[in-house]
């Protein structure tokens, strides 16, 4: 992951975007905000924003603790697709706590679409 990717995702982050991954796929929203040149920023950045997205091991710290301290935490959303599709996990970075996961999941999502929002450890 690149110290670019990273500003880039906070850009996004700070300009009102929702970034989430889903497996290889990178869904920002609200879609109808993006530009082309955004669209196409977005793109070129996918590999890296997939790789900061990605869930990592908690890795222990020289006092004992485990935990990496260093990143936000990371959540994951469950979310109903549709009737003839089954949920999808979805991963989100970029919320502060659970209040602001639910808050950001609820915008991307619908309220009834989220069926569950829990904290990667």
């Amino acid at each position: 992951m690149s110290a670019t990717a990273e500003s880039f995702f906070r850009e996004l982050v700070a300009f009102g975007f929702s970034v989430t991954a889903d497996g290889d796929r990178l869904l920002v929203s609200p879609r109808d905000r993006i530009t082309d040149q955004l669209r196409q920023r977005i793109r070129d950045a996918k590999p890296d924003l997939l790789q900061l997205l990605a869930p990592r091991p908690a890795v222990a710290s020289p006092k004992g603790d485990t935990g990496d301290t260093r990143r936000p935490p990371v959540y994951r959303i469950k979310v109903h697709m549709g009737d003839d599709q089954p949920p999808r996990w979805v991963t989100m970075l970029g919320a502060v706590d659970m209040a602001d996961a639910q808050r950001t999941a609820h915008n991307t999502f619908t309220p009834e679409r989220v069926l569950r929002i829990e904290e990667q450890p």
